[in-house]
């Protein structure tokens, strides 16, 4: 088993206590602090340079930030940012990151602190001498391209997830290690694909819908009665059309909610 948090000498990760040393404690977080870095570096670069064009631009983000992150940049990013350096304008932290919010350098997680859980499961159980080639992993969310790395090279075979994530660049990086069985079908259990770690969705019902689907009155959605007033006793006729489902549906994905919550911070957040 394994969990996100920050590792601690000895083996494991911290816990609340004594010693303890997580982010969270320190006051900072590590990738936000190092991408602020970053931004700031290529401010610099790009102040000292009398011609900036958007290829330019493009190759100074490469030279710092390799060239998957380069060329994933939006070419109305980069105008947005070079607009400002071409009118002489001192451009602060807090515009130049407005400016690349939607660019791949906010989906960085590789200078966090933190070890994610699939990694912290694969350590637990070297800890304890036990192999993991061959094995199965379950996981909450799809694994990130860095516990994907360690999941490959750990001699896994099976992955499942319950929850998608769309930042995971894990397929992309590791296509020639892993496939993506979007469908979980079980013929990929059984040896249908032999040189390559599965990938594949939980089928089920997740934990957080256990009472939302089968509490009577516990649900987030209608109360269901498990004994309705029938007069004469007879079974009552079902039919699908007209049915309502037990969970309504949300009208927004996650990641919309997600936007409009980040939108909210900032408004009553002051830029730091």
């Amino acid at each position: 088993m394994g969990c996100n948090d920050v590792p601690r000498y000895g083996g494991g990760l911290y816990w609340p206590g004594s010693g303890d040393q997580r982010d969270h404690v320190r006051g900072a977080d590590s990738n936000e602090k190092r991408r602020d870095e970053i931004i700031r570096a290529l401010l610099r670069l790009l102040r000292n340079e009398a011609r900036v064009s958007p290829e330019y631009c493009r190759d100074m983000i490469r030279s710092v930030l390799g060239d998957s992150v380069a060329d994933a940049l939006s070419v109305q990013s980069l105008e947005s940012l070079i607009g400002h350096l071409r009118n002489d304008e001192e451009l602060s932290l807090a515009e130049a990151k407005k400016a690349l919010r939607d660019t791949p350098l906010f989906s960085l997680t590789e200078f966090g602190r933190t070890v994610h859980a699939e990694m912290d499961a694969l350590l637990a159980t070297a800890r304890v001498g036990r192999s993991t080639v061959g094995s199965t992993l379950y996981a909450t969310t799809f694994p990130c391209h860095n516990c994907t790395r360690h999941i490959v090279a750990a001699g896994l075979s099976r992955v499942v997830y319950v929850e998608p994530y769309p930042k995971s660049l894990a397929f992309r990086f590791h296509f020639d290690s892993i496939v993506l069985n979007e469908r979980g079908l079980d013929g990929t259990r059984e040896g249908a694909c032999q040189d390559k770690v599965v990938y594949e969705p939980f089928l089920g019902v997740g934990p957080r819908r256990y009472l939302d689907l089968f509490s009577m009155k516990l649900s987030s959605g209608r109360e269901v009665r498990r004994k309705e007033h029938r007069a004469s006793g007879d079974v009552i006729a079902w039919a699908r059309p007209g049915q309502r489902p037990r969970v309504v549906m949300e009208t927004a994905s996650y990641l919309d909610r997600e936007k409009v919550i980040a939108a909210g911070i900032d408004r009553v957040l002051p830029s730091t």
